[in-house]
C-alpha cells in the first residue's frame, strides 16, 4: 500500500526574446518573456495537471491547464500565479512569480543641466550648483557645475529597488535603494561635493534629489595677502565749482593771515631783537 498526501511542487523559469535567462523581479527590455512551470511530485504519485493564471495585481486564481511555456508581453509589472495537483488530488498551495517588462522610452527623461547660480568666494567668480530633482530615464544624465568645472550623473541601470549611477569626471558607479542616498567625491580631493538621493523608483527610471555638500571648515588659519590701496589723485576744483556741504574751505582773503605769514613776521622780530642785542654787547666792549 502507498500513500501519498504530500502536495507537488512547481518551478517556474523564464527567458527573454533573445533567449537570454530571465530573473523574476528584475526590469527586462524584451518584447516578450516565456516562462516555463515543472511539476516535481518526488516520491509520490505523480504530477497530474498545472494550471496557472496571469494579472496585473497578483491576486487571480490559477484556472488554465499548462501545456508549453506562456508567453508574457505586458507592459509594467505582471504576476504568474500557478499551482500542481499530483495523481491522488494533492494540490500545491498558489504561487506566483513577479515579471518586469519595459521597452517604453520614459517622458521627461533628463534635463541638460541642473540649476545654479553665481558667487563670489575667495575673490574668485564660481558656479553654484543648487538642489535639483529631477526624473531620469534609462541613459538620462544630469550636468551640474562643482568648481567651476562641469560634471555629469548618469542613471545607467534600475535593479529591484535601486538604481545605479555613473558620476564624472572621474568615472565611478554608486549604486543607491529608493529612500537612500550617496555621497560622492567627484573632484577627488578627499571631500564630497554632491548628494545623491533616490526619492522614488520606477520601471524606467527614477526621480532623483541632487544638491551640494558643504565642506568642512578648514582648522588652518588662512592669512590674507597686505594690500596697499592705491589712492587716486586729487584734481583740484574749478574756481567757479561749488563749494560741497561740511567740507573745510580756506578762509576769505582779509579775515586771517595766512599762518605762512605769521611765521615770517615772528622770525623777522626775533631777529631785529638779536640784532639789538649784539649791538649793546659790542658797544660795552669798545668803552672799556
Amino acid at each position: 500500500i502507498t500513500i501519498d498526501t504530500t502536495a507537488p511542487v512547481t518551478t517556474a523559469a523564464a527567458v527573454t526574446d533573445t533567449g537570454a535567462s530571465y530573473t523574476f523581479d528584475t526590469w527586462a527590455r524584451t518584447s516578450y518573456i516565456n516562462v516555463t512551470l515543472t511539476c516535481n511530485d518526488g516520491s509520490g504519485s505523480g504530477c497530474s495537471t498545472i494550471q496557472y493564471c496571469t494579472d496585473t495585481v497578483n491576486t487571480c486564481t490559477p484556472s488554465t491547464a499548462y501545456s508549453a511555456p506562456v508567453q508574457i508581453s505586458t507592459e509594467g509589472t505582471s504576476y504568474i500565479r500557478y499551482k500542481s495537483t499530483d495523481a491522488v488530488s494533492n494540490t500545491e498551495t498558489t504561487a506566483s512569480s513577479t515579471i518586469k517588462k519595459d521597452t517604453t522610452a520614459p517622458t521627461g527623461s533628463h534635463t541638460s543641466s541642473g540649476y545654479y547660480g553665481n558667487a563670489t568666494i575667495n575673490g574668485t567668480l564660481e558656479i553654484i550648483f543648487r538642489e535639483t530633482l529631477v526624473t531620469l530615464g534609462k541613459n538620462g544624465y544630469l550636468r551640474f557645475p562643482i568648481k567651476n568645472l562641469w560634471h555629469r550623473c548618469t542613471l545607467i541601470s534600475v535593479g529591484n529597488g535601486s538604481v545605479t549611477f555613473s558620476v564624472e569626471s572621474t568615472p565611478k558607479q554608486v549604486t543607491v535603494k529608493e529612500g537612500e542616498y550617496a555621497l560622492v567625491d567627484v573632484t577627488d580631493d578627499g571631500n564630497a561635493d554632491v548628494n545623491i538621493t533616490v526619492v522614488k523608483i520606477y520601471s524606467s527610471g527614477a526621480t532623483v534629489r541632487f544638491s551640494p555638500v558643504e565642506q568642512p571648515v578648514a582648522t588652518t588659519p588662512v592669512t590674507s595677502p597686505i594690500v596697499t590701496p592705491t589712492v587716486p589723485p586729487v584734481t583740484p576744483p574749478a574756481q567757479n565749482a561749488s563749494v560741497v556741504k561740511n567740507e573745510t574751505t580756506p578762509a576769505p582773503s582779509g579775515r586771517k593771515l595766512p599762518l605762512v605769514w605769521a611765521y615770517v613776521i615772528l622770525v623777522a622780530i626775533l631777529g631785529i631783537i638779536a640784532f639789538f642785542i649784539y649791538s649793546v654787547m659790542s658797544r660795552k666792549k669798545t668803552e672799556q
